[in-house]
């Protein structure tokens, strides 16, 4: 029986340990990103569209704003297409957009606007590429201990049908 009690309170030792370690960690300040009317749609005669993208956190977050072309694997994840396939249609030549680059302010919003140029001779169908409004990483230094960096990439669908 003595054994037993041993390592019992030993047990309890360390989940009290454990427990005031969590409440005594220093956890960053969350942020948040909103973004607004998520997929950019291009039909008939529509040449421009907007994409708002919302700080909703307590930091100041610099993005970079890139469309990308994306192919579907079999498993249904989604892959960077470096080269174009005889059965792709992305849309990313025909996309133009600006800013390519935004800091944006805590309970801030910034406008990112997208320009369609079709070319003559399309054929018809339906083109799709992404937007990706990738998070940089902020420049912080730990006062001590162990600090994780995340990034994160927002990527919504841009449609053109043709």
């Amino acid at each position: 029986m003595q054994p037993f009690v041993f390592l019992w309170r030993c047990c309890c030792g360390l989940i009290a340990l454990l427990l005031l370690v969590m409440l005594l960690w220093e956890v960053p300040t969350a942020h948040a990103t909103i973004v607004l009317d998520p997929i950019i749609t291009f039909e008939g005669r529509s040449r421009q569209a907007t994409v708002r993208v919302v700080n909703d956190g307590a930091q100041v977050m610099t993005y970079r704003i890139s469309v990308v072309n994306l192919r579907r694997q079999p498993d249904g994840s989604f892959v960077e297409a470096e080269t174009t396939g005889p059965d792709d249609r992305f849309a990313r030549d025909f996309v133009d957009f600006s800013p390519r680059q935004v800091t944006i302010a805590p309970n801030q919003t910034q406008v990112i606007r997208l320009l369609l140029r079709k070319p003559a001779q399309l054929a018809p169908g339906e083109y799709r590429s992404y937007l990706r409004i990738a998070e940089l990483p902020q420049a912080e230094t730990p006062a001590a201990g162990m600090q994780v960096n995340m990034t994160i990439n927002h990527q919504f669908p841009i449609i053109v049908r043709q």
